[in-house]
């Protein structure tokens, strides 16, 4: 496939993180909890946006936001009743807005039944967190055990769905990735050094908001949203974990992908990007040492340090 202008177009600013992962050896350096909470929003919704399947995937990444923070009082602050009372009020205002962007929606007929089932399991969330401080341990454990009955028949569904849709296609056998992002090794001689993480992290930031498309979006939203976390949040269980914002800058991205595939409807590694994107789970709690950014984190840096050693030995 031959790789297009606009391709190269941001594919110099994720040279710097190679560097930036060595000069930190690969140690986490999180300045946990220095960011200031945002308050909440959903993306606009055009008069000519027809919703997809993409749509439906992006509301369920923004519930299981929701469900993650929560897991954070209701696993280790239940006994602080107002700070528990206080989350539960953000979600349930969360879970509102997404039921709103939701309902304004407009879908296919067989979407339509995931919007339907959507929507109920954002009420039966809005039931069980609302005044949830107030409520006993095993009576919360019920409730969230109808709604997994609920929601493991959505997610049935929602597999289903998926394997019928028309935007993933299949690859040929000798299609590489790696070829379409221009490995870093290759790259790495024409990029500027950065001894600050933080100028690193606006670079792969650039690449997301600059709303060009490019090879590796999903690479660089990969190791925008693993160096954000380490950075300023952290990697323990009760760590605060911004999933909403994530998802947020992980739709930008995805409708970038979207919008370039309008005039370049046969680039594979375009919608095999957007389904990456889309299928790359929250961060979650519940890890035996903290939160899921640990793999993350340490994924990236095998990577890194499998890059170098392909440049010491070319």
């Amino acid at each position: 496939m031959e790789i297009k202008k606009e391709h190269i177009i941001g594919m110099l600013g994720l040279i710097p993180i190679v560097i930036l992962f060595l000069l930190l050896d690969c140690k986490p350096s999180s300045k946990t909890n220095q960011t200031v909470e945002q308050k909440h929003s959903m993306p606009s919704i055009g008069d000519s946006h027809i919703a997809t399947l993409d749509d439906i995937r992006f509301v369920e990444l923004q519930i299981d936001a929701v469900n993650i923070d929560m897991d954070r009082y209701i696993g280790w602050f239940f006994d602080k009743k107002e700070m528990l009372k206080k989350a539960s009020t953000r979600a349930v205002n969360d879970l509102e807005l997404v039921e709103d962007y939701l309902l304004k929606l407009r879908f296919s007929d067989e979407l339509k039944k995931l919007k339907k089932e959507n929507l109920r399991i954002i009420d039966t969330l809005i039931t069980i967190y609302d005044g949830i401080e107030l409520k006993e341990q095993g009576d919360i454990k019920k409730d969230f055990a109808g709604l997994n009955d609920i929601y493991s028949q959505y997610s049935e569904k929602l597999k289903e769905v998926i394997k019928k849709d028309k935007s993933v296609e299949k690859r040929s056998n000798d299609f590489d990735p790696k070829n379409e992002e221009i490995g870093f090794a290759q790259t790495q001689q024409n990029g500027q050094v950065y001894l600050n993480p933080e100028k690193g992290m606006v670079l792969l930031s650039e690449i997301i908001d600059s709303q060009i498309y490019s090879p590796v979006l999903f690479e660089a939203f990969y190791k925008w949203r693993a160096q954000t976390q380490e950075l300023w949040h952290g990697m323990s269980n009760m760590s605060n974990i911004p999933n909403w914002q994530y998802n947020l800058k992980r739709w930008q991205a995805i409708q970038t992908i979207r919008q370039y595939l309008k005039t370049n409807p046969d680039d594979i590694w375009a919608k095999t990007q957007a389904n990456l994107l889309l299928a790359l789970p929250n961060i979650n709690r519940g890890g035996s040492f903290g939160n899921d950014n640990l793999s993350y984190w340490w994924q990236l840096c095998a990577d890194v340090k499998d890059e170098i050693e392909k440049v010491g030995h070319e």
